[in-house]
């Protein structure tokens, strides 16, 4: 691929997708410093004085975790939009919790602190706005009867994230899909009425 583009400001929208994309799959496994730009040209190639015209790292690193919020902003927003209940928007949004937990890799966003901050506090919104859909999401079933009425759903959406941010932590559920299973079993059964437990 010989094609050249402009420092931050490419015609060639191509030529940065693809290399916005594929970076993003190499950094989301590790942590940014062990992935050089070197790998990144050579994972699109493209020469690196080609890369260099689109992007520096850390402007990368930037468009890349824009990126993958903005991947992950619309799965919730497509969750939102197509569920018949709210047992049934619950399963998946822990379904897709698990699944993104596994896309980025807890490397990375420690990396983020230092290299660049900004960007590590798009994560940080992502997730305080994931945690509050929970917490809309039970409030709403409490009051149509599907959840539990003497639960307080701060308390139960945060000792869930804990224990997935433990079972990230210890790289559990990259080794077993059924960690992350038995934790949203627990979850769902944890706050399910009778009414709840007929619908799932």
């Amino acid at each position: 691929m010989n094609a050249e583009c402009t420092p931050f400001n490419s015609n060639d929208k191509a030529v940065e997708n693809i290399i916005v994309n594929r970076a993003r799959h190499l950094f989301m496994k590790v942590d940014i410093k062990s992935v050089s730009m070197d790998d990144i040209a050579n994972a699109c190639g493209i020469s690196k004085k080609t890369l260099y015209k689109c992007f520096d790292k850390e402007g990368l690193v930037k468009t890349v975790t824009q990126q993958q919020v903005h991947i992950f902003e619309n799965e919730i927003k497509s969750i939102l939009q197509n569920n018949k209940d709210v047992v049934q928007e619950l399963t998946n949004l822990l379904l897709f919790t698990i699944n993104a937990s596994q896309e980025i890799s807890l490397p990375f966003i420690d990396s983020l602190k230092t290299i660049k901050p900004e960007a590590y506090q798009l994560i940080l919104n992502f997730t305080k706005n994931i945690q509050q859909t929970f917490i809309n999401n039970i409030k709403k079933g409490m009051s149509q009867g599907y959840y539990r009425s003497d639960i307080e759903p701060d308390v139960v959406v945060q000792l869930h994230f804990l224990q997935l941010w433990s079972l990230m932590k210890q790289q559990m559920l990259s080794k077993s899909l059924h960690w992350g299973e038995e934790l949203n079993k627990m979850f769902l059964f944890g706050i399910l009425s009778p009414k709840g437990l007929k619908t799932l």
